[in-house]
């Protein structure tokens, strides 16, 4: 998946995605133990800092994760993390000098 990035956070976003990386498997950890609640909170931090860095896809996907755990629908919010997973690490970031 192809993402445009400013250029101005060039220096950032790697440690930003392996933050993410982390949280996200906190999140896999937590739906797994039943601790469905601290799943959705990871998933509405994500939800917004994806969102806020124009991870656009992402953003959406995890958007879907945040719903099915609202939901209680363990099985299905954790294929989606497994997806999830995938997209993070399929990313080819393309830093570019316009504002996105």
């Amino acid at each position: 998946m192809k993402v445009k990035i400013s250029k101005d956070l060039e220096d950032l976003i790697p440690h930003f995605l392996e933050k993410r990386k982390k949280e996200i498997k906190d999140m896999k950890y937590f739906i797994d133990e039943n601790e469905i609640s601290k799943g959705e909170l990871l998933a509405h931090g994500l939800k917004g800092v994806f969102g806020s860095y124009g991870f656009e896809n992402i953003y959406l996907l995890i958007c879907k994760i945040d719903d099915l755990l609202k939901e209680n629908k363990k099985n299905e919010a954790l294929e989606s993390i497994i997806l999830l997973e995938k997209n993070i690490n399929e990313l080819e970031i393309i830093y570019v000098d316009e504002e996105i």
